[in-house]
């Protein structure tokens, strides 16, 4: 029985891995509404590639009301806000996506954009250097960083930066 009691215990902590690992990480959350969450992510998604930032964010701010701890949410919220200009506001959320996951490479990547548009390239570098960490195939964290680099003033990290940018296929 005790045996039976501990493999049903290794199940358990094998399931709520994988809920972590496909971003059902709050299970105070039902499944309903997580789908909901992401739908709302969906609809933000659209309204972002048409460059309507405040409807992104108004489908975003309704996942996280329905998912406190969805860290795409956040992270694509935070990309909205620094499109529209608000870094402060970005920064705060990109923060917030990258305590609920700090795996989530694209984070990494949209907080250092914010910091390079305030000026702050030295925090931009580090976070794109966390993204290309967790993501070495991320032209976008290579080219960013490139770009910080060339605002430092460093222009042949900045070169390589950007060869390796055009090496994983960004024109």
């Amino acid at each position: 029985m005790l045996h039976n009691r501990v493999n049903a215990s290794a199940v358990c902590f094998f399931l709520a891995a994988v809920m972590l690992t496909l971003g059902c990480a709050n299970p105070s959350v039902s499944a309903a509404a997580q789908q909901q969450a992401r739908e709302y992510v969906l609809t933000g998604n659209s309204f972002f590639t048409r460059q309507q930032w405040d409807e992104a964010i108004e489908q975003y701010m309704r996942a996280i009301e329905i998912d406190p701890q969805y860290a795409k949410a956040y992270s694509n919220r935070g990309s909205a806000y620094g499109e529209k200009g608000d870094y402060d506001k970005a920064i705060a959320d990109l923060n917030m996506s990258i305590t609920l996951d700090p795996k989530l490479g694209e984070t990494y990547r949209k907080r250092g954009i914010a910091y390079g548009k305030k000026g702050d390239y030295d925090k931009a570098i580090a976070d794109f250097n966390a993204a290309i960490t967790l993501d070495p195939q991320d032209a976008l964290s290579y080219y960013n960083r490139g770009t910080a680099y060339d605002k430092k003033g460093e222009k042949g990290r900045a070169e390589a930066d950007f060869k390796t940018a055009e090496g994983l296929g960004l024109k």
